[in-house]
């Protein structure tokens, strides 16, 4: 009788204490960036958030807007695993282009990713390059 207890708490704990990946509609999705490199974004009431689309889902199209430029490429995901590719980007001279230049980088250099309820996190070497705020309305 004893075992039996401990076999089912042990069970309750690990369904518990795991965390589940999260299903995601992909496509009907917007990752709104909050932060790049640690530090969080400074807006004003008249900049256009920055932000990421992918069109197809996880694996196809990406597309968004980098804060003077919109950017699009190709995506692919893969379990916790990201890789941005063919990146390009339309070539206007904007104030804001550290945020762009910082943004772009981070997406050529991304590997994994992680979802923390309404959050998106993009790391590379271990490190946070991006974050993101997940919502489902278009900027």
């Amino acid at each position: 009788m004893l075992k039996r207890i401990v076999f089912l708490t042990l069970i309750v704990f690990l369904t518990t204490a795991c965390p589940q990946k999260r299903d995601m509609d992909w496509k009907n999705v917007y990752w709104i960036l909050t932060s790049i490199n640690g530090e969080a974004l400074k807006t004003g009431s008249k900049d256009w958030p920055v932000y990421l689309h992918l069109p197809e889902g996880p694996n196809g199209k990406v597309e968004g807007f980098a804060g003077c430029n919109n950017f699009f490429g190709t995506c692919a995901i893969d379990e916790n695993q990201v890789q941005f590719s063919r990146m390009a980007s339309t070539k206007m001279m904007c104030p804001r282009m550290k945020t762009e230049q910082a943004l772009l980088s981070a997406l050529e250099i991304a590997e994994t990713y992680r979802v923390k309820k309404t959050k998106i996190e993009l790391l590379g070497k271990g490190l946070v390059l991006a974050s993101f705020v997940i919502s489902e309305e278009k900027p």
